[in-house]
């Protein structure tokens, strides 16, 4: 029996690098490139197609709505592709069978795209194990995370043939942390992309450049290719307009740090530390809570009806996020609506400049989807409520919502500082990225350019895809 491996949609530089690999199967927009033995050549293939039953399949495809809403612009648009995503998935199912895939590389964290769907669905109906290179916020190398069915059952591929090491990183991560700043691999929140103005004046150029320019034809060629994030002028006014609204509403009601403190004082309080959306470490990465909304149902539903506390992220404020994508349409989930809603739930907002990531303070825990906060309180020895499905979940010092049973288990939680939890959230990030990472000169995860050498993370690769087919 054949164990194949298939390298999904790499960019240009990866996929050069890696053409002449006999044993790798390349899938790009175009399709499948086999290496054919008697020419020498890799050749694309156009195999006829055989037909699978996919009746099952819709109901996988709409688990990813939040994708498509995020991506296609048109709802009216969304019929087509679950009908062109059906028809995709059909030819990799050929091709996975075909060639007897056994384990297929996406050069992606986690699947935030279109084309990914297609190729989760179509590994999780053939058992076919899935492997994402994620960028990890230490040092922003890349970990594999091995995936055999949904992204429920995620978990870390622990390779271990690597030299790289992380005492001092993790040190160096702390003392950037404690000192207030940011980690080093996250997007940089700049005025330009914070002023609703410069977005203003570029949806208004970009709306003249269309009234004058010709269309390229479209590439047919490429059937594996969407058309995702195109919006017309009138929609991204909208979507920009409502987030502005959304802003400048949290701003007036956002409580001071010291109407904060008199409102939780003498008890034990929830405070929901908001993740960035739209964005993959909500969806997918927060399973069954990829929406604010629904972690509050979750809340009430245990028979907690205190006061809850609403900390939102600092990248809401960002209107434009060049050079990866345009809008940042956070005013999907970041709207008047929203705040509406949680105010009905008895939620109230803090300031964007409060302070949660190390804080002292013994009435409240923060709770959050699965954001970078649960690794920077445990290293220092806190606890933090998660809700989703990050890589680091079986970190010491995470407490899951799925775990907490009733109210009074959150009234029984202690919540100061704990050593233990410092010593073993250490360990655990030691023993799950010690000479477990790879390089990422390909700057998967991250818009930031690093220093790391192409030609040595391509052998890494080699090496990789050599250790999959044994």
């Amino acid at each position: 029996m054949k164990n194949n491996v298939l390298i999904t949609f790499p960019n240009e530089v990866v996929k050069k690098g890696l053409w002449n690999n006999k044993d790798l199967i390349i899938l790009d927009d175009y399709g499948f490139w086999v290496y054919d033995g008697s020419s020498g050549k890799r050749k694309l293939k156009k195999d006829p197609i055989e037909y699978e039953d996919l009746s099952k399949i819709r109901d996988e495809l709409n688990w990813w709505s939040p994708i498509f809403d995020r991506w296609i612009s048109e709802s009216f648009m969304n019929e087509y592709n679950r009908i062109k995503s059906l028809i995709l998935i059909n030819q990799i199912i050929f091709y996975l069978k075909k060639y007897e895939i056994k384990h297929v590389i996406l050069m992606t964290g986690v699947v935030h795209h279109l084309q990914d769907i297609l190729i989760s669905i179509s590994c999780q109906k053939l058992n076919v194990i899935q492997l994402y290179l994620y960028s990890n916020v230490i040092d922003g190398r890349l970990l594999a995370l091995k995936q055999k069915g949904n992204i429920f059952k995620r978990e870390i591929f622990m390779y271990k043939k690597n030299k790289h090491k992380y005492e001092k990183k993790i040190e160096a991560f702390l003392e950037n942390l404690n000192k207030g700043y940011y980690p080093k691999s996250n997007n940089k929140i700049s005025a330009y992309k914070t002023s609703y103005i410069i977005a203003l004046l570029i949806l208004n150029l970009r709306g003249l450049k269309k009234i004058f320019y010709v269309k390229k034809k479209k590439n047919n060629a490429k059937i594996f290719q969407f058309e995702e994030n195109i919006l017309g002028f009138a929609s991204s006014l909208k979507i920009v307009r409502r987030q502005n609204q959304f802003l400048k509403k949290y701003v007036r009601e956002a409580l001071t740090d010291e109407e904060f403190h008199d409102k939780t004082k003498n008890k034990k309080t929830l405070l929901i530390a908001a993740h960035y959306q739209p964005e993959a470490t909500s969806f997918p990465e927060g399973g069954d809570y990829s929406n604010h909304i629904e972690i509050i149902h979750k809340i009430r539903s245990i028979g907690y009806m205190d006061d809850l506390f609403y900390k939102e992220h600092p990248g809401s404020k960002m209107y434009i996020d060049p050079p990866s994508i345009f809008l940042t349409k956070v005013s999907i989930y970041k709207n008047l609506e929203f705040m509406k809603q949680m105010k009905e739930y008895n939620c109230f907002f803090l300031n964007f400049d409060f302070k949660i990531t190390k804080n002292t303070s013994t009435n409240y825990i923060p709770i959050t989807i699965g954001g970078t906060l649960a690794i920077e309180r445990a290293l220092n020895g806190y606890k933090t409520i998660i809700c989703g499905l990050p890589w680091f979940k079986e970190m010491p010092g995470l407490i899951h919502l799925d775990s907490i049973q009733d109210k009074k288990e959150i009234d029984e939680l202690t919540l100061g500082y704990d050593k233990k939890i410092e010593i073993s959230a250490k360990k655990y990030l030691l023993k799950v990225l010690n000479k477990n990472t790879f390089l990422n000169p390909y700057c998967i995860g991250t818009s930031k350019k690093n220093d790391d050498d192409i030609s040595l993370g391509l052998e890494e690769f080699n090496k990789l895809i050599e250790h999959l087919k044994k």
